[in-house]
């Protein structure tokens, strides 16, 4: 059972069938599921595999269940929400398909007020890619529908519609689409470009960099430890600090009131930057991190492992403006870098 609920039938027009995940909006409802369990806790990684363990569909129940999206705060295409609103008032019918769980996928067409009914992922059956387009021949017949998506997953519907609209689709996917959809409609709109350095925060390297030109300097220490291994203390401290500070972003990103001033996040929130690039970020960065302690002592490696997991616990607090002089804030800044400091006794 993969229909959550659906109008009865009198539409005199072709029905358009929607995609929610990059298509109706710029963000994942599995990603920001995910992301919003673990800001409640970190321990909750524990029954996240066990989920994973059981397959797509079971997670994403399991998160539905768990995890309350609040539809007002998503970032959606709101030039494709203005297509869609137009194609409403003209009494054509709206269908959202989407593979994200079917609580989540309800909530969010009950906010928007524009579907006759709604198709989801019910626990069972992850309705993506071929179980999508089979759904869909099922109850509308071989190009009884139109489809809206935006990605490679989104193929075998297109195949299956009779007009195919394409939403922030990647080059790649519309070379293919084209293929065998010609006449595809490509909706797209002009976005700020963004690269794997807006996952980065350079401050927190030259924090690093400060916290070790001391050690690296026979002025003040007479047998100072070699430069390659200050170079590679300062990559896994730098590497780490930028891992716990993009994280506290991701988890925070929904929690928090939108702040223009903490770019990063608020680029998170808006849809503008990447989830998928951010998560194979952190991936690269604790793969980084893990490398470098193979040459590094121990207690160093863990050292850096105790200052990440205090920079992170600091970043996920109530939301300071970065100008905050505070005596709280100053305090826990100094004492960051102190123990930064510390770190670097560690290899003297």
């Amino acid at each position: 059972m993969v229909a959550s609920w659906i109008r009865s039938d009198k539409e005199k027009m072709r029905p358009l069938c929607v995609d929610l995940d990059g298509t109706l909006m710029a963000s994942d409802v599995l990603e920001e599921s995910l992301l919003l369990y673990l800001h409640d806790s970190p321990f909750h990684a524990i029954p996240l595999l066990a989920w994973f363990f059981k397959g797509r569909p079971f997670l994403k129940s399991r998160l539905g269940q768990k995890v309350n999206l609040d539809p007002k705060t998503l970032p959606y295409h709101e030039h494709f929400l203005a297509f869609l609103k137009e194609e409403r008032a003209k009494g054509r019918p709206l269908y959202l398909v989407t593979a994200s769980d079917e609580k989540p996928a309800e909530e969010i067409a009950r906010h928007l007020c524009l579907f006759d009914g709604v198709m989801a992922s019910d626990g069972v059956t992850n309705l993506r890619a071929h179980a999508k387009a089979d759904a869909l021949v099922a109850r509308f017949g071989e190009k009884g529908f139109d489809y809206a998506g935006n990605s490679s997953h989104d193929l075998p519907v297109w195949e299956k519609c009779k007009i195919a609209i394409a939403v922030e689709t990647p080059s790649g996917v519309l070379e293919q689409l084209k293929a065998f959809q010609p006449n595809a409609i490509i909706m797209t709109e002009e976005k700020a470009a963004t690269s794997w350095l807006d996952f980065l925060s350079p401050a927190q390297f030259v924090v690093a960099l400060f916290a070790f030109l001391f050690y690296v300097c026979p002025f003040f220490v007479k047998n100072p430890p070699s430069l390659l291994t200050c170079m590679l203390a300062l990559v896994c401290l730098g590497v780490f600090s930028n891992l716990a500070v993009l994280g506290a972003d991701l988890v925070t990103m929904r929690s928090m009131p939108l702040n223009p001033l903490r770019r990063r996040r608020f680029l998170f929130a808006i849809g503008a930057c990447d989830l998928p690039m951010a998560f194979k970020t952190l991936g690269a960065l604790f793969a980084l991190y893990v490398l470098t302690t193979f040459f590094l002592p121990l207690s160093y490696s863990l050292w850096v492992l105790v200052i990440g997991t205090a920079l992170f616990w600091h970043e996920c607090q109530d939301d300071p403006h970065p100008m905050d002089v505070s005596a709280p804030h100053v305090a826990i800044d100094t004492g960051l870098i102190f123990a930064r400091a510390v770190g670097g006794l560690m290899l003297v």
